[in-house]
């Protein structure tokens, strides 16, 4: 790890750069362009920000302005408590934010992130009587809209590792973006997101980053300097962890085949409606790793990087 660069915990990272992060137009004179922030300031409880690293750039507006609609109900979503009440960490800031963000749209349902979503009922028989089990559910993402934002959120991260201050751009990586799982924190220790880290403990460091004191979790990793295929993980409001692949497609396949099948229960009918469930696996914290430095300065939260 000796070509790791550390950069400071208290200040951003600040990019002048001449094309857009997310769709590389030229930010000319006649292109509306705004300042972005890629770790926005309301995707995080209010004031976890505040003498922080983020990620600063240039961004065409409507870029700028999609991303914005994607964190607008993914960070309602991942702040809203379980349906008895818990949040993943005791925060009041994150509670605060929560109870702020209710009268946000879940743009899949099209409802109140505050409403969650419509009980599910199973019904059966035992022993001759019919009997029926109503479970309520708190609200769902749209697992498209979570790997839309999580690639967008690579592409900004990925140009900063490829900018250059001769030419004030950055690169974009070459093939498919490629998610494995998108999952809550109850289900940290499902056996994709276990796979998933010891698949790519080996692999070289791109970028680690903990920002927003902690509500903000990142890190790409290459394969090999020779191998162009990069892994990452994401980890938003210490509830939604993301994670997958990005590069040269050739890999997708080999990569598929590895990934560990989540085992589902037996089918239930309620109607016309046929639901099946798994039970969520939960993560000890000193079990907990995938987020780990890679230097020992880990409690800095300082963010490093590595070159291309």
């Amino acid at each position: 790890m000796d070509n790791l660069v550390e950069h400071k915990a208290n200040e951003p990272i600040v990019l002048d750069n001449e094309t857009c992060p997310y769709c590389s137009q030229e930010l000319t004179d006649a292109v509306i362009s705004d300042k972005e922030h890629v770790i926005a300031r309301n995707f995080v409880p209010k004031g976890t920000l505040h003498s922080q690293w983020n990620l600063i750039v240039r961004a065409y507006r409507s870029c700028n302005d999609a991303k914005a609609d994607l964190e607008d109900d993914i960070s309602a979503i991942g702040m809203h408590p379980t349906v008895d009440g818990r949040f993943p960490t005791d925060d009041p800031r994150l509670r605060d934010a929560a109870r702020r963000k209710t009268k946000a749209f879940n743009r899949r349902n099209r409802k109140k992130v505050g409403e969650g979503e419509p009980p599910i009922t199973i019904r059966g028989s035992m022993m001759g009587a019919e009997i029926a089990f109503t479970f309520q559910v708190p609200p769902q993402p749209s697992e498209e809209r979570l790997f839309e934002l999580a690639r967008r959120q690579l592409q900004a991260f990925f140009y900063f590792l490829t900018y250059s201050k001769t030419t004030c751009r950055g690169g974009f990586w070459i093939g498919e973006f490629c998610p494995v799982t998108a999952v809550r924190h109850a289900d940290w220790g499902n056996a994709q997101l276990l796979w998933f880290e010891e698949y790519t403990k080996d692999w070289i460091f791109w970028f680690h980053g903990i920002g927003a004191e902690g509500f903000f979790k990142l890190w790409i990793k290459r394969k090999s300097d020779s191998d162009r295929i990069w892994a990452w993980a994401l980890e938003w409001n210490r509830n939604f962890r993301l994670a997958g692949f990005f590069g040269d497609p050739s890999y997708y396949d080999q990569l598929t085949e590895a990934v560990p099948p989540l085992e589902m229960g037996d089918p239930h009918r309620d109607g016309n409606q046929i639901f099946r469930a798994r039970e969520e696996v939960s993560l000890a914290p000193e079990e907990d790793h995938l987020f780990d430095s890679p230097i020992a300065a880990a409690a800095s939260m300082s963010p490093v990087t590595t070159g291309p």
